[in-house]
């Protein structure tokens, strides 16, 4: 996964890295350390866990908003 990719995922756009780390719980002067081209490991599952944890979640709303 790609720095891009990744705060485009996060974010569901183009963010900045500030927001990014942010999300992450890391610090800003971490990414820029990062190759952009290819994100440390195991920040990419972190960034796949946030994102299948905001799908769950809409995806219970939009359940709980259909039962009303």
């Amino acid at each position: 996964m790609t720095l891009d990719e990744a705060m485009q995922l996060v974010m569901g756009m183009k963010c900045s890295q500030k927001q990014l780390a942010y999300e992450l719980g890391c610090t800003q002067s971490a990414i820029p350390q990062w190759d952009a081209k290819k994100i440390p490991w195991a920040r990419e599952l972190q960034v796949k866990d946030i994102v299948a944890r905001r799908k769950e979640s809409a995806r219970k709303k939009a359940k709980k908003e259909a039962v009303k």
